[in-house]
């Protein structure tokens, strides 16, 4: 099963299973609403303005979160 909604809520992970074992039981539902890749260090994401960066999968869960989010005034400056 497909879904088509993603969050930033969850930190990026490099395979469900990986997401799964670093969370409590049960997380695994919110695992699969998470942005992940099996890119080793972090996954490509298509920005808002065309951009794709590489996001480290250890990036600062705040900034992760802000990145998801829109109209809320934070500047990020380099992530």
């Amino acid at each position: 099963m497909h879904h088509s909604v993603r969050s930033t809520f969850m930190p990026p992970y490099q395979s469900i299973e990986e997401c799964v074992i670093s969370f409590a039981p049960g997380a695994w539902r919110d695992c699969t609403y998470s942005f992940g890749s099996p890119h080793q260090g972090g996954l490509h994401m298509g920005m808002a303005d065309g951009a794709v960066r590489f996001v480290s999968e250890n990036i600062n869960l705040s900034t992760w979160r802000y990145l998801g989010s829109m109209g809320d005034g934070e500047v990020l400056g380099e992530f």
